[in-house]
């Protein structure tokens, strides 16, 4: 099966995970102040506002559970799912920054990846992206994904002047209903 994505850079697109079904949790910063654009608790399994209180551009086919330590996304459907939110808000509130930074969050994958007994999601998995990937980079992007078989996980940047390309790949043994961190620095 093959989709296509059509996005822009003021979009930030949380989770396609149609492709790739599991649970997402993210734990607000500890400490004082607000060192984080925004983060997602979802506490709000209605409308899915960030913690900082921004509502989503569009979403479609998820659902939520009380797993670990408070609510998770559940992102677990054979139709497309996917929660997209602005980078940037009309206030001038960036949610995402893709030259400097981090992202953090917890995985539970409904799949284990082929070297871990199972056959993996399947499809490409994009855990997070923004923007669309082009063969030529004429558009931009910025992607943190699992290959089908979910034995590696890749980190590609392409602009939109042709450069880009695979930044960072990894080997991962993920196997079904284990939590798994995730970080990208």
């Amino acid at each position: 099966m093959k989709t296509k994505y059509t996005m822009n850079w003021r979009i930030l697109l949380l989770m396609l995970l149609w492709l790739l079904p599991g649970r997402l949790h993210a734990i607000p910063p500890l400490g004082g102040g607000n060192p984080w654009m925004d983060y997602w608790s979802f506490g709000d399994v209605t409308n899915w506002v960030t913690d900082l209180g921004y509502s989503p551009i569009s979403y479609t086919n998820l659902n939520s559970s009380n797993l670990g330590d408070g609510l998770a996304l559940v992102v677990d459907s054979t139709n497309a799912a996917f929660l997209t939110y602005n980078v940037t808000e009309a206030d001038g509130t960036n949610n995402l920054t893709v030259d400097v930074g981090s992202i953090s969050f917890w995985f539970f994958p409904s799949w284990s990846g082929s070297n871990s007994g199972g056959i993996g999601p399947g499809q490409w998995g994009r855990l997070i992206e923004t923007g669309t990937y082009t063969t030529n980079a004429s558009y931009g992007v910025f992607s943190l994904y699992t290959d089908p078989q979910g034995t590696n996980i890749y980190f590609l940047t392409q602009t939109n002047n042709g450069n880009g390309g695979v930044y960072l790949s990894a080997p991962i043994a993920w196997t079904n209903n284990v939590w798994h961190q995730v970080t990208l620095t």
